[in-house]
Formats: structure tokens, sequence, C-alpha cells
């Protein structure tokens, strides 16, 4: 089984300040988030997340690139546990630092479980604004930024943007057309449509990512608030923070009054009226800066910013006094600005919509009277015109009188009682203009509302046009007249919003009109505009299908009223039309409310016209408001109006569906008989009069309505479509799918002329073969910014100008009352008059100045290359001074002209003649890598003491030759290897003969390889081989970028050309894959070029490398779950995409929604048909996100810290202040607690958390410093030595738990003096509204969170919305204590643990899913038991069971506890200390920490240097640190504050940062002096890092390496019984100890003899520790229970023998392999025939003689030796011995057999004589008991035995056990040694003998002695 989990045991890695290192993230759904990772010494490494915070997050971000807004710091590994060193801890960044390196860190003790991690605002920023709160908006996609058109961007857009970047999104402003400057590269987005509510842009509506039709110069961009209400009921109220040096900050409530918070409202989106000013952290206290003070705004600000403040963070307040706001509860949503759009109200903690049952234009008016707009002119829409809204619909048949101050107060149906849909929204839009000072409401000065504010507008050019439109706007819609200089109307105050205001009359309101520009004026308020507008009748149609028809309605008194149909006819419909400008002629008068019901008054009656009247007001009627009827008698008209022909659906006014208006109706056009004639006529009529294309077969879509003509049939010279033939007005047998369209053709350019630079001049265009002209009828900046962006210009700041600007042109005038909404791609896209037609003079030209601030050229040389400097700004050409003038400033000009820097001559005196005009610059002064000049430092603008004598020139290297190289790449065989070979082409056109060529390789942009120069004149084959480069010559395998880089030169000069990288390898497609628990995820990959292969057979296997298995096992299919071949005897299809298939199985792992690991993709093996490509690994990895659930636990930790005091789940803080043994945390239905101890710490004042414990059931695990001056760490199982609560040592001082729940506990060690132990609990989601103790109870209720133990809820004063203060809880901290019979920490308890039975809790690892890549260890009630140990870095620790009675004793016991703990029965309180005690006094307590800080560099540093640095405040801080706990350890804490608070100091404030000529800066010093803990004095600060003296380590030295370990006590009691134990390793309890490379443990081993003497026999023995903890070393024992060998022991004699000793060794343990601890002994001893007890520190052991002793193991009589059971023990009156077991034995000395013949007896040294009748015995060993039988005399023939008698050559040796070979001489007949044989002998002690019988090779039937 293997787990998703990957646990490790790592070793810290203290990493200098100074971090030079590169930043990636590592796990993460994209390059936006992951594991924080940095490059440092030549590996990558993680950073810890203690202190880890978004501020710290927010740097990250930024120096990757990312917005710093909006970052999230995560902790907790939470994209996954990284691996290697930790290379950064305790970090705390200031957030303005540019990378992380800057950033101060400290010591830290920390495990990969903690590895810091972020997201960065989601692939999002904004570039080229003043802030991070505004700018055009790039979006990363594939890995590339890009830009999002403008088509379509609005407020909705920007809201959902600012969201996503952290800014407030209740208020943002759209910005168009490239408003802060052009992008580059991509544009990913385009027709962006967001309903606001959308958590990320990605989410909106658009064309498809990359998809559009524009260009850069429709680059979309933002503004977004800097200001935020926050921890208020809803958006309109709250305490109010401001953005400022990405940080948000408060605002203190010093004269914080109304006027203040108006701007505030009106800041955040919401009405400035009825604002609302809150103090005394009226919304709860705020945390970090304090940012403004004192603030005094008059109330018409725009922002709080421009407010009268003391100065940025510049205050006396604490965050007691913040300051809050309540704003209106009313909004308007998805409008172009805010005095329009969907009226949403808040009610019951959230926004809702209002339906438009009933709603008209009084509801309106207060809406808009409420939101501070005028309510006159105010107008109802319905309908959702803005948009439908979402959520609840809040009123509805809402009936205001028009005169209330809010819609709360109108009445309506109840809230969120109602009959509609969000169809029916009710909308609103707002005058932006109103009429002040007046006497009468009609009369007085003007106002508009701009920016958030209200506004005058100067009288420069003040008329009644201007007037009309004014008074439309306001609600009057007969006009009125200027009224300049009426004394009885004072001036304005505040800011002169327009001024030089031109309308034509016709704009529905003044935004339209053209002007100067928004707050652009030369005027005083004396100049202020003043009107008096006609309150009078009017009259209007409405409801109709066109402005010719509909319910008739007349204005009076400020209001619309209808008409009553009594009497109606047709007299009164004629005037009516007459009235509005129709033919009186045919006009219907119709009744019965024909178009639908009005609302509000009915104002006439009875009417009675004779047709003559000029207006209806002058027919008789009954009177004003005199009348006898309903709305449902309305009276309504139709008036005649004229033949039109128009065009639609297309991509402009040139074409579209021909549609014809006749009989009052549009209709289409049937394309039967539709030619280019008919086309040509109707081009000419809608004012295109060029050629044309004729479309059939509804090409622009389909109409609908009548089909007006049929059969067109035109000669193409008619003036109108209706002058042709055709079948008859609405004659046709057609349908809409046969509707005709035309496409008319035109010539057209535009231009700019008698501008002073290419940027400015009178716009002319070109139409129908000749240039033209524009009136300047309605021309404003926003058709001016169609052009600029047109021409190529910046539309930002564009500026349109009339009455012929820049010069009257001639000719035609082409355009009239042009009218651009500002997106246009060009300007014959806008609306305008038609091609043509106009009613203007050239007196009336339009002209534009573009956004054209800056531009270089040169002038006067020989070329382009050289000549003077002329730079273009601010609307005007000038020269450079060549003061200082040098090659550096003439690089950057070469640069940014496009040429060379290298080789770039300064030329100085008017080199090329001098100048005229301005002298721009002087002083430049470019260190040479600027991209522009403009970027270089100078005296500033026109600043200068030069004349053009002096002008500035340059001369450029010219270009040689620009080519567009590409790379190409073919596949060579290589016969002679039998494999393939990539050879590489740097390929391009245009070679010149005359130049030399060369190409430069390069691989991920280093370079690789240059090749030989080559004429221009080689053949072509040889010039590209000469060019080309191998992969042999690259040598390495797949996985890079290669690109060419052409070199032309000539004898002069030398030009480089690049070509684009082309990645030769396998991409990944999908680097980020998500899957729920227990689904397949589809990776997908692609070749980016083929893979060689050389004969059949051939295939190239990609697979997957699963965590903690190995590769998978591949297979040929395509579509598998481990591996896929992409290359199998085919030629091409390398570069399909393929897939894998991944399987995610299902974890146990709670607390958080989503699990991540990495997955490696690669080919594993060998490819000999293409060496490249052998074992290749392909980077990116794989991120594999397996999503589970979300749960109400998720992110939810509870923490214990030392002080004491606590966090719950739910954040609140809790002050302890008991000393107690106390459950933090319970789950009772699975018998689960977790308790913790505070005790007062060893040799101090102060208090701390001493230990923890974790227990399910009987198993528990306890890490104590309690009672003992080392850690006690213990694991006891009584549930059967079930692993039911898994351990992991993830750092030497980082214990985590799991429980079978899926609840977490992570225990931080913390070696001090004294020690303590900060605790952590990640719930499960199990755990709602069920778990208990001081973590507090999970529930959406806050103030149920505190339970006692008896159930009830706390009633301790607790304020449950603080969570930044510690608060006093000591009725619910005394619930929880513990009493002495539940006390963990009393190991009489802790003997005792009873098994679970609450719940049978077991755990089994998973079944297996095929190929799955993560098998894991769940748990449940009934399933069985069974252990996963997938991870090799888990282990058990040191277990031992618990002392059951019903269960047999243990024979071994891991005794590290103390037998009894000293712990209080209850809860004491604790008492601070507040004297001084021991021999501390004020005075040697202030030298004390005098002296810390002036041995401390940076502090004296920052007493000359920095005086924003309170040193003061830091010996105060040391001294009473001292104080409080009578002792120094915590004295060095105000001394590392007051250095980082320097430090960062020095990085904010840039005059520390200043270089002089003989003074380095203020920051250069303090970054090198700035090391961790003043490096200890164990060490130098050698620029910012710590260079450690000999035996030293730690990034402050801290660690002395020859310090010799505490070797306290051994567990067992030193002692180990081989008769029941494994003896093969023990732990070493004590302290001090220290993983390193040397860490080792030293045996010496003695034998202990009955008689209590030792005796060494061997050197000592050397290995390896495994440092457990601080406080635990486990030793590896030489030697094995039962005599099996180890790597350590010495060879075991396989014959035993009798001993008198057991064996026993001295262990020491060492941090550096040198210098060892204390020596404590263990033994091993046998249980039967001796009993060992431990008195202190002495062995006493007794022995037994009633049994036999070999190697430390005791043998019962009559017991046989188990590695050779031929031997016996005998242990009786004659002694103890072994002898030989012959029911047993194997030695032939032992099993021979006699010779049979009891007569021939064999005598010494000769045979007998005597005939031995043995000549048939079996095969075997024989011999005779006593009898020398070595070498002898030839016997007779017929002798002994034998058909030949036989006799040895040479005698035997006398060695024991040993079989010898002797050669023996055979005697046949007469003859002797007629034959020699080998005889195999044994010796068996006593001069005997035996030999072995076998098949004589003389005779087959006889046998011979061997």
């Amino acid at each position: 089984m293997k787990s998703l989990g990957f646990w490790l045991f790592l070793v810290t890695s203290l990493l200098p300040q100074a971090l030079a290192a590169n930043v990636r993230l590592v796990g993460g759904s994209g390059p936006h988030e992951g594991r924080v990772e940095l490059f440092y010494n030549r590996q990558w490494g993680t950073v810890c997340d203690d202190g880890w915070g978004s501020t710290d997050a927010s740097v990250v971000c930024r120096e990757l690139g990312f917005p710093s807004g909006g970052a999230i710091a995560r902790g907790n590994a939470y994209f996954g546990q990284g691996t290697g060193s930790i290379l950064l801890g305790n970090v705390r960044c200031r957030g303005s630092e540019s990378s992380l390196k800057y950033c101060n860190h400290t010591a830290f003790a920390c495990a990969h479980s903690e590895d810091a991690s972020v997201t960065c605002s989601r692939r999002l920023r904004l570039v080229g604004g003043s802030g991070a709160h505004e700018g055009r908006v790039e979006i990363l996609y594939n890995n590339q930024w890009g830009t999002v058109c403008d088509d379509s961007w609005d407020n909705k857009d920007a809201l959902v943007v600012c969201r996503e970047l952290g800014f407030p999104s209740i208020s943002a402003i759209a910005r168009r057309v490239a408003y802060f400057g052009q992008g580059t590269g991509n544009i990913h987005l385009d027709d962006v449509n967001c309903t606001g509510s959308e958590s990320s842009i990605r989410y909106c509506n658009h064309n498809g990512w990359s998809t559009h039709n524009c260009g850069h110069n429709e680059d979309a961009s933002v503004t977004c608030s800097r200001v935020r209400l926050v921890n208020g009921n809803g958006p309109f109220e709250g305490r109010v923070e401001i953005y400022n040096n990405n940080r948000w900050g408060t605002v203190c409530d010093d004269n914080w009054d109304n006027k203040d918070a108006s701007v505030v409202c009106r800041e955040v989106g919401l009405s400035s009226i009825g604002a609302i000013a809150r103090e005394k952290a009226y919304f709860g206290q705020g945390t970090g800066n304090i940012s403004l003070d004192e603030v005094n705004c008059t109330g018409r600000e725009s922002s709080i910013r421009y407010c009268n403040h003391n100065g940025l963070n510049t205050h006396n307040c604490g965050h007691t006094e913040d300051a809050a706001v309540t704003c209106s509860h009313v909004r308007l949503v998805n409008g172009s600005g805010p005095y329009e759009g969907r009226v949403e109200v808040y009610y019951n903690r959230r926004w809702g919509t209002v339906c438009d049952d009933s709603w008209d234009n009084k509801d309106a008016s207060v809406v808009c009277r409420e939101l501070g707009f005028p309510s006159g002119g105010a107008i109802a829409k319905g309908r959702a015109n803005f948009g439908q809204g979402t959520g609840n619909i809040h009123l509805d048949d809402v009936k205001c009188s028009g005169r209330e101050s809010s819609l709360r107060y109108c009445n309506h149906s109840g809230w969120n009682t109602h009959n509609c849909r969000h169809s029916e929204d009710a909308s609103v839009i707002c005058s932006i203009s109103r009429i002040s000072g007046g006497i009468e409401p009609n009369e007085g000065r003007v106002e508009v509302f701009y920016n958030g504010e209200w506004g005058t507008v100067c009288d420069d050019n003040w008329d009644n046009r201007d007037a009309t439109v004014l008074c439309r706007e306001a609600g009057y819609p007969l006009g009125g007249r200027i009224a300049n200089g009426a004394a009885n109307i004072p001036r304005g105050t505040g800011n002169i919003h327009l001024d030089d205001l031109n309308c034509n009359g016709r704009e529905s309101s003044i935004r339209y009109c053209n002007h100067r520009g928004w707050n652009v004026h030369n005027c005083q308020h004396y100049e202020d505009a003043f009107i008096i507008c006609n309150n009078t009748y009017s009259i209007r149609l409405v409801n109709g299908s066109g402005p010719h028809e509909g319910t008739v309605e007349m204005y009076y008194n400020r209001a619309w009223g209808t008409v009553c149909d009594d009497n109606w006819g047709s007299s009164d419909a004629s005037v009516v039309c007459a009235q509005l400008g129709f033919s009186s002629l045919g006009a219907i008068a119709r009744g019965g409310a024909y178009f639908g019901r009005g609302t509000g008054n009915i104002l006439l009656d009875d009417v009675n016209c004779n047709g003559r009247e000029s207006a209806i007001r002058y027919c008789s009627h009954n009177g004003l408001n005199t009348h006898n009827c309903g709305h449902h008698e309305d009276a309504s008209v139709t008036c005649q109006v004229a033949y039109s022909v128009r065009l639609v659906g297309g991509s402009g006014p040139h074409e579209g569906r021909v549609q014809v208006f006749y009989d009052n109706a549009w209709g289409t056009v049937c394309d039967d008989s539709w030619d280019f004639k008919d086309a040509l006529v109707v081009c000419r009529e809608v004012g295109f009069p060029g050629s044309s294309v004729p479309r059939s077969s509804a090409h622009f879509g389909q109409g609908n309505g009548t089909i007006l003509l049929d059969n067109v049939d035109c000669n193409g010279r008619e003036s109108s479509l209706k002058a042709c033939d055709h079948n008859g007005w609405g004659k046709h047998n057609c349908g809409h799918n046969e509707d005709v369209s035309v496409t008319c053709r035109f010539a057209y350019s535009i231009r700019l002329v008698n501008g002073s630079g290419p940027h400015e001049g009178r716009v002319e265009v070109y139409y129908n073969n000749r240039w033209g002209t524009v009136c300047d009828d309605g021309w404003d900046s926003t058709d001016a910014s169609v052009v600029c962006r047109e021409l190529g210009f910046s539309s930002r700041g564009a500026i349109g100008r009339q009455s012929a600007h820049f010069g009257q042109g001639r000719g035609s005038i082409i355009l009239d009352d042009v009218n651009c909404n500002g997106s246009e791609l060009s300007l014959k896209d806008c609306n305008h008059r038609g091609w043509t037609k106009h009613n203007c003079g050239h007196s009336e030209d339009a002209s534009i100045i573009c956004g054209f601030t800056y531009a270089i050229r040169l002038v006067g040389g020989s070329g382009p290359h050289e000549g003077r400097v002329e730079v273009y700004y601010h609307n005007r050409w000038g020269t450079v001074c060549s003061n200082s003038w040098s090659s550096n400033d003439a690089s950057v000009v070469c640069r940014e002209l496009g040429f060379s820097s290298v080789g770039a001559i300064a030329r100085t005196g008017a080199y090329f003649g001098q100048g005229t005009g301005s002298i721009l610059l002087d002083y430049v002064r470019c260190t040479g890598r600027e991209s522009s000049l403009k970027y270089c430092n100078h005296n500033g603008w026109t600043r200068n003491s030069c004349r053009h004598s002096t002008d500035a020139s340059v001369t450029c290297r010219r270009r040689v030759h620009q080519v567009d190289p590409i790379v190409n790449i073919t596949l060579e065989t290589i016969d002679d290897d039998y494999r393939k070979m990539y050879r590489f082409y740097c390929d391009f056109t245009g070679r010149r003969d005359d130049l030399i060529y060369s190409a430069a390789w390069f691989v991920n942009n280093y370079l690789v390889y240059s090749s030989p120069a080559v004429g221009g004149g080689t053949n072509l084959a040889s010039f590209r081989r000469s060019l080309s480069l191998t992969d042999d010559q690259l040598n390495r395998t797949v996985g890079y970028d290669i690109r060419c880089q052409v070199l032309a030169s000539d004898s002069l000069t030398r030009t480089k050309s690049n070509s684009s990288s082309r990645f030769i390898g396998i991409k990944i497609l999908t680097p980020v894959i998500r899957v729920r628990e227990g689904e397949h995820g589809i990776l997908r990959i692609k070749a980016g070029a083929e893979v060689g292969c050389y004969g059949p057979g051939c295939r190239y296997v990609v697979s997957a490398l699963i965590p903690n298995s190995g590769p998978c096992e591949p297979t040929a299919s395509v579509n598998n779950f481990c591996g896929v071949n992409i290359l199998e005897n085919i030629a091409n299809g390398w570069d399909q995409e393929y897939e894998i298939n991944i399987t995610a199985g299902i974890s146990n792992q709670y607390g958080q929604s989503l699990k991540e690991f990495e997955l490696t993709l690669g080919s594993f093996g060998p490819h000999p048909d293409h060496w490249t490509w052998a074992k290749y690994t392909i980077f990116p990895r794989v991120q594999v996100i397996v999503a589970k659930d979300t749960t109400s636990v998720q992110s939810l930790t509870c923490r214990a810290y030392s002080d004491p005091r606590l966090v719950t789940f739910q954040g609140l803080r809790i002050d302890i202040q008991s000393i107690g043994t106390f459950s933090l945390y319970k789950d009772k239905e699975h018998d689960i607690e977790v308790q913790i101890q505070t005790i007062r710490c060893s040799g101090t004042t102060g208090y701390c958390n001493c230990g923890m414990v974790a227990r399910i059931g009987g198993t528990a695990y306890m890490i104590s410093s309690c009672n003992s001056n080392h850690w006690i760490i213990e694991y006891v199982l009584c549930d059967n030595a079930v692993d039911i609560l898994r351990v992991q040592q993830t750092l030497s001082y980082i214990y985590e738990l799991t429980f079978p729940t899926g609840a977490t506990v992570s225990a931080k060690l913390l070696n001090a003096n004294p020690k303590y132990v900060d605790v952590k609990i990640t719930p499960s989601v199990l755990d709602t509204n069920r778990s208990r103790g001081l973590c507090g109870r999970i529930s959406s209720n806050m103030n149920e969170q505190l339970v006692l133990r008896n159930g009830r809820t706390s009633s301790d004063r607790i304020n449950y919305n603080s969570i930044t203060e510690f608060q006093d809880a000591s009725e619910f901290v005394n619930s929880w204590g513990v009493q002495r019979n539940e006390n963990l920490f009393d190991q009489a308890v802790l003997d005792n643990l009873k098994p679970n039975t609450a719940v049978a809790i077991t755990c089994r690892c998973n079944n297996p899913i095929t190929h799955d890549v993560s098998s894991t260890l769940s748990c449940d009630a009934d399933s069985p038991v069974n252990i996963c140990k997938s991870n090799p870095n888990y282990h058990p620790f040191s277990k031992r069971t618990c002392s059951v009675r019903s269960r047999a004793p243990s024979g071994r016991r891991r005794r590290s506890v103390p037998a009894v703990l000293h712990i209080d029965e209850t809860p004491r309180r604790i008492k601070r200390q507040a004297a001084w005690s021991g021999n501390w006094t004020e005075e040697t307590a202030t030298a004390f920490c005098t002296n810390l800080l002036t041995k401390t560099p940076i502090i004296e540093l920052c007493k000359r240097e920095v005086k924003t640095v309170n040193i003061n405040l830091a010996l105060e801080t040391c001294i009473a640190d001292i104080k409080l706990t009578g002792t120094t350890i915590f004295a060095k804490s105000p001394v590392s504050s007051a250095q980082l608070q320097c430090v960062g100091e020095a990085y904010l404030d840039p005059m520390l940062q200043v270089e002089e000529a003989n003074k380095t800066s203020v920051l250069r010093q303090v970054v090198t002096l700035d090391c961790p803990n003043n490096c200890s004095e164990q060490g130098t600060c050698d620029n910012g890092t710590c260079v450690c003296y000999n035996n030293y380590i730690g990034s402050g030295c801290e660690l002395d390496l020859r310090d010799e370990p505490l070797a306290e006590v051994l567990e067992f009691e030193g002692i180990c019984d081989i008769r029941t134990e494994e003896c093969d390793d023990i732990g070493v309890i004590g302290g001090s100890f220290v993983q390193t490379t040397e860490s080792s443990c030293r045996f010496t081993l003695y034998q202990l003899a009955a008689n209590g003497t030792t005796t060494s026999t061997l050197e000592p023995i050397v290995n390896s520790a495994s440092v457990e903890s601080v406080g635990k070393v486990i030793c590896e024992l030489p030697f094995y229970a039962s005599g099996r060998q180890r790597r350590f022991a010495v060879p075991i004699p396989q014959t035993p023998s009798i001993q008198d000793t057991f064996t026993a060794y001295n262990i020491s343990v060492s941090n550096d392999g040198q210098h060892y601890s204390n020596a404590l002994s263990v033994v091993y001893f046998d249980s039967r025939c001796m009993d060992c007890d431990v008195e202190g520190v002495v062995i006493n052991c007794q022995f037994s003689q009633n049994h036999c002793v070999y190697q430390n193991r005791c043998y019962n009589n009559s017991e046989n030796y188990p590695l050779d059971e031929q031997y016996i023990c005998r242990a009786d009156g004659n002694g103890r011995r072994w002898e030989i077991d012959s029911s047993k034995a194997t030695d032939p000395c032992y099993i021979y057999q006699p010779f049979t013949n009891s007569s021939a007896r064999l005598t010494s040294y000769q045979l007998d004589q005597t005939v031995i009748n043995d000549r048939y015995l079996t095969e075997g060993w024989y011999g005779e008991p006593g009898k020398v039988i070595a070498n002898v005399t030839a016997p007779p023939q017929s002798r002994c035995g034998t058909v030949y008698p036989i006799y040895l050559q040479t005698a035997p040796t006398k060695v024991l056990n040993v079989n010898q070979s002797i050669t023996a001489c055979v005697r046949r007949f007469s003859s002797l040694c007629i034959e020699t044989i080998a005889i195999k002998v044994k010796y068996c002690r006593n001069d005997f003998f035996i030999y072995k019988l076998k098949s004589s090779p003389l005779e087959s039937s006889g046998y011979c002695l061997e």
C-alpha cells in the first residue's frame, strides 16, 4: 500500500539572511499558487510557516510577477509537503520588499508539514497605473500574460477584477481605449460580459481564450477603490480602512464627523447623503497601521485621501479609536455610472432587487434623492433595463408619493413578498445635473455630478443650447435659457467641473456635450453658469412601436400626465402629430388606452380641437387636472411616417439586411430576382455610392414582421428602391429565409493634417476617391479617442478640437454629427448623419490632439543611424544638452531607436548642427541598461544651463543584415551505430554573398555551441550544414528549448538575428489535473519533435512515476491507466496528443478540502534507437489535486501556546492563567482526548505548557518535560497493539499524531531552558457540534463555542466578536481541569488504560485500485485489523503495552516516565511576578540589557542613522522581561525586535538607500550587519550571513557540536532479557541530542561474571545514532536474541563451550563522533538462569549453577544446543558440560559400524593375518574402538574383507573432525601396488581412526577400506 502523504525525517537547514535565491510555487492549480520554494546552494528548499502571513505572501506574489493585492498566505503544507531542506523560518516581511530574500527571518524548528504556501491573485494583475489599485488589466493564460479587449467592457467587469485582486468590489471604474497605455503580446479575452457576482474574470462570459478582433489600443483597464468598509452588517457600513503602500490601515476617529463619512460613502460607490460617522471602533478594532488621523473633509472631496489630515501614518491613536461609517441602504448596479442602474436595497444582511410592478418616476425620484442626486428628471425603468439581478426580490408594488426621504418609507407589499421574477427588476436613471441656489426650483446655478462630487460649470461659451440640454436633464423637457450674472443666486464652491461647454441642443444629457475636459478650466466661481428652465407644457408619445405613435402624455408642473379619451377624435390627433413634427394628414385617434395604461395624473379631459391649433394646450378642455376618467381611458394617436430604408445586422453602416419603412412598419425585401443593380440603388440611397455586393438567403440573419417587396427590378439609376419595379407593396411568395442584404463597398482612410507632429491635426477622411474633412457638430473627446486609436496613438487623453483649430480644409465635408461611443475600431464605425451629408462649412472642421507625450529622433546625420538627438515632450520637439553626455547615454539612444547599443558613439558640441526651440534635457546620466532615454537620471524636463551650441548627438552602428531565422530539424540515420540522430538547422532567407555568417546555438537560453564562419556565397547545402548542430554535440537528454542566433558581419559591423525557441521533448498539456477521490483524471501529452526509431519493434513508452511506488507498468495502449506508447513502427503521428489516466484513491485526511501530490512522467528506461530520448523525465511534474467535499471544519485549528494561552477552533483567544492538567480536546463518541499540563517553568517565575498526551481508547502518546530535565516521549498501547493512533516525526522538534476519525494533533517541542511544547489540533469532519474541551465547540453560533464539562454554556463575560485579544474565561478553563484519576500524565493512569470500548475503531489498508496512485489507511468500526506502513519514514517509535491485569505481564517495558508525577488535583490560578527576584535589581538588569544592545552592531548603527527605531523601548522591554521572569532567557527578544524594525525601516526609507561617493548607504550597512542573534557570539557576520566558528552550526551559530550530550537513563532500565525480547535496539533518554551526519552510538563490550567482575574483550564498536527527538536517541545493539549474527558481532563458534559470564555494553552518544556523553550500561541476560535487577545505576545479577551457559543464553539439563543438536547439556553432580547426544549425533566418529568378525581384530600398525568374512559390508564408515590402524604393511591376498588387500602408503594425521584423503596401495595376487586408490580416513581422538567403505574400483562385488 502506498500513501498520498510523504512523511519524512528532516533536519532543519538554517539559511543565511542575505539569501541569493530564486523563488517558485509548487503543487498549486497553476503558476499563481503553490508551496513556496527557494533555490539556494544549488538546490530547492521550502519555507516554514511559523509567522507566515499575508504580508509575506504578497512579497512572494510580487516577486513572481503577480499582484501583491489579494495574496493569501497558507500554512500546514496546504499544497503538499516538500522535500529536502527547509531554508527559511519565522519570516517577517514588511510588505514593501521586492523579494522574499530581503525579508527578515530567524532561526526555527519546523517540519515539512509546516511548509508555507501562497495563493496569488488568480493570474491577474494591473499594470501602468499609479498604484496597485489601478492599471491595464492583464491576465495570465497558458503561461503568458496578455491583455483584455475593451469591447463591452463596463463597471460590472471592473467590479469582478477588483474583487479578484482583493479590493472592495462595491465600487470600481472601468477604463477603456488603453487608458493606462497599450500592452504587448497576446490579447487573451474579448467581449467580456460579467454579471458582477463572479469571483474571477475567468468565470465571466467571453468570446473564448485568445479569440478577439481587437488591437492593443483597445486594452481594458480598471480603477479599484482604495477604501473599504470592514466588519459591518453589510457592505454599506463598517470600519473604514484605506489602502496605501500595499497594505490596509485604519483611520483614527479624532474630529471624525458626517462630512468625513459622506466622502467615504461616495468613494465606495454609495450615496453620500445621510452618511453617519461612527467612532470608538464601533465595528471592532482593526490591526496593523493607523493610516490617517485628524481627518477634516469639506464633504465635497472625491476621496478621503484628498481631505486634510495629519499625514500618512502620523497619529496619536490606538485601534480603540478606529473610525467607521454607515451609508445608505440603497444602490444602483450595472449602470454606466453611479447615477443609473438596477435598484438594489439591503435588507436582512443581503442585497436584493425591487420588482417593477407599479414602478414609476415618483419611485425613481425617491431613489435618486436618497442617493444624493436630484429627484427632478429621475426616470423609472422596468423589465430589468440594466440586467437581471440575482438573489432575493425584496420589494414589490412600491408606491411612493415622491416626497419620501428613502425608498424604505414608501408603501409596498411587504419585505420579500412579491409575485415577480428578476426579468421585472426595477431600475432608475438619475440626472447628473442640478439647479442650485435659486428662489424657484427651475432657476439657479448649474451643477453637475462627476467623480463622486458636485461641481459647477464655467460660463465660457455658455448659451441657450447648453441651457436647453441641462434643463431637459433636470426634468424640464421644454428647455430654458441662460441667466448669467443673476444677482440673487450665490456663487458656487468646490470644483469647477466643466468649461467651454458646447452642446448642439439635441443631447439627452450634458455629459454628451463637447467640453474642454472634466475639471479642465481657466475660470473662477464668479464665472459660474446660471439658467432659468421653462416650467410649462410639453408633449410626447409613449409605448408605441416608434416615435410616431403612442399614448399621449403632457408635461405640467414637473410631472408627466395623460389625456382622457372622452370626445377624442382625428382633429385632436392631427394637432398632436403636427405639434410633434409629423404630418397632420392621416393622423389616427385611438382610445381605450390603446398603447397601454399610463400612470400619474390625468391632466386633460374632453379635449376639443378644431385641427388648426399649434399645440394641444390651446384646444378647449375641462381644465387642468379636471376629469372623470381612469387610465383605462387614456388617449393615443398614430401619426403617418414617410418611406425610409436602412441596413440591419451587418458589421457597420455599409452592410446588412435591407429593411424598408412603409405604412408605419418596418419590413424586409424578398431575394427573388435580387441582383447587383438592386444593391447599387440601395447603397446609393443609404450614402455609399460606390460598388456593391448583393446578398441573398438572409445573409445577415432573418428579419421578422412584414415582407414588403418582392421581385424588385432596378435598372441601377434610380435614386430610391421604391422607384424600382416590384410586385407591389406587401405582395410576395417568400419567407424570411429569403431576406435580401447588401454590402456596400467604399475606399476609406484617415489622416491628420497641419499639426506640429503626427499626433495632432485636422481630421481628414478618404472616401469615394477623395479626401474630405469632418464637421465639428457633436465632435468631442470620445470621437477623438477613436481616431487616435485608429492612427496607432494612445486614446487616453485624446482631445477633440473644433472650429478649424488646425486651419480650414478644402473640398468635400465627408462626415457630420459624428457620435462615437469610444469602443469603435474606426471612425467609419461611429454613428453619423451619412456620408457627405452635412450642414457645415470648413470653419467647423474637426481636429484632434492625441496622447503623444514622448518620442526620440536623430536629425542632421548622413542616415537614420546618426544625428542630433531630439526628444518630443509636451507637444514639442527639443534637443538634449551635452553636459556629461557619454557613451552610456549614446548606447541607450541607439537601443531605443532599434540599433545595436554596442559601439554607440557619443558626440558633443552640436556635432550635427545646432537645433532650435527648447532644450529639454541636461546632465543626462544613463547606466547604459535603460530601455529609453526618458528613464535615465537628468536635471528634470526643460531644466538646463545650455545653448544649442552644446546639443548632444550620437552615431549608432548601422545594421548589417537583419534576417528571420527558424530552427528546422531532420532525423538522420547513423547506420554504424544502428540509431537515429537530430540535426538542427538555422535556416533563413536573403543571404548576401558579401557577408560572413555564423550561428550561435542556445539551449534553455545558455550558449552551447558556436558554428564556424561561412561565406554567404557558399552553396546552400554546405551553408546550411556549416551552421547546423546535432544532438550528439549536445550530449543531453531531451526536454529543452533550442534556438539559434545568426551573426551576419562585414569588415566593420555585425548584426545578430534571433530565432524563436523550439521545444524538443514532450509537453505536458495538463500540468494540473483535478480529480475527485476515487475518480480518474486524464493527463494529456504531446511530443515537440519526432522520436527517432531505427529498426522494427521500436517503441517509446511514457509512463507515470507513482509516489512511493516507482514507475507503473506501461502498456502499448493509448488509453490505459499508467503509461502510453507514443511511437511504434510509425514514421508519423508523433505530434498527436496522447492521454494517460490516473486514479486517485480515497484518503482519510480531514480538515482541508484538497489534497495534492506530484506525479512524474517520463520514459525511465533506455532508448537505443535514439539516445537523446533515453531515461527522460518530463517537467514540469503534474500536480494532481484531489478534491473532497468542503466541510464546516475546513481550515479550523485550535492552538495551545506555552504562555499558557490558547486559540479555540473558531478563533476565540483565551488566557488560561492556571496551573494544572486540562482537557484540550475531547471526542466522547470515539473515546478520544488530548490533555495538556501547565506548570511553573523550572528556574523561572514564568509558566509554560510542559507536556501533551493524546489518547484514543487504550492507546496513548505522551510528550512531556513536566517533571524532568529532559523530554519524555512514550507510546503506550492497550488496544491489542493496534496502530489506531498514527505518529509521525516530521522534524526533530515536530510530532504529528493522526486519530482514525481524521483529527490530527501537532506538537512542537521547544528545547529552550525551560523546555515547553506548543500544541495544534486540526478537527475532523465529524467534530461539528460534537467536539469539547478547551478548544471549544464547533458551531455556527459563535456564542455557543465555550461549553463547560457539564454541557452548559459558559457564563464567562466574553466578547465573541473579538479575535485579537486574549480574554479571561476562568469558569470555562476550570471546568476542563482534569482530576488525578483521569490524569494521563500520572504513570498509574497511563499504565492502566482500558482498551477502546466506546467505538471499536480499527484500521485497514484500502483495497488497491488498479494502478492506484495512492493507497491509504482508513479506519472504521468493524473492518479487519491491518497496519499500513507504506511510507519508509514511518516507524512506530518506542512502543510498550500497558499493564492490564487480565493480560499476561509484558517481558520488556519501555520505561521512560517517572513512576509518579506530582500534579495538582485542581487547576491553580497563576500570580504574575511583579517584584525583582533572585540577584536581579533595576540597576543590574539595566546594565545587562544596555550591554546586550551595545554589543549588537546593528543596534548601534540604528541609533545613529535610523531615527524612527525606538531603541529605548527595546531597553525597557528587556528590563521588564528580566523582572517578570527572574531570568534572561527572554531578554534577547526585544533586541531582535529592534533589529527587525531597523532593517524594515532601512528598506522602506528611500533616504536610507542613497549611495554617496564616500559613504555606503545605511541600507547596505544594515544588510551587512543583519545576522541572526548576532551569530550567538560564536561566529562572524559576513554581509548578513553568519560564518560560524569551527564546531558551531545553525544560521545563528547557536549549536556547539562539541558539547557532550546528556545520557540520563536507558530504556528497559538497561537490562534486556533475551529469553523474551528482541534485543535489537535501545533508547537513550537524555538531552541535547542533535541529528548530524556524525551522530553516533559507541559500545564498549565487556563480560559480566557471576562474582560481579567485568572483563573487556573487544575494541569499542561505533554505529550511527538515530535521533528520535532532542531528548531521545535510538542505538542499534550489536546482537539479536537467540544468537543470530549482526554486522557488529564476532563469529559464533559451532561447538558450544561452558561460559561463566554474560555480555554487557557501556553505551555513550555523540553529536559529532568525537565528544561522547557519559556511559550507561546495558546487560544481555537470560532470565532462565540469571536474575538481574537495577538499584540506581548499579546492575546486580545472580547466576544459577544448574544450567549450561553459552552466548548469554541458558540451557537446562538434557537440553540440546539449538545450533547443533547433537550436543546436549549435562548439569549434574559431575558439573556443567556439553556431551554428544547419540540419538542426534551426525559425526561418523559416533555412528561408525564395527567390523562384524569378532575373531579378526585389527592390531597396531598392521592387519591380522586371519581371514575376515566382511567382504559384503554395506557402504559406510567402519572401525574398531581402541585399535590403532594407521599406516600398515600389505596383507596377503583375500584378507581384510576385500577382494584385494590394501594398505596405506602414509599415516593419517591426528586432527579432529577433519576428513583426510590418503593414498592406498592395492595388492593383487602377488603383485604389490598394482593399483592405487584414495581412502577417506577420519581421526576420532584417542589414536582411533575410522575408514570409509565404498564400492571397490577393482571388483564390483567387493569392498575395500578407503
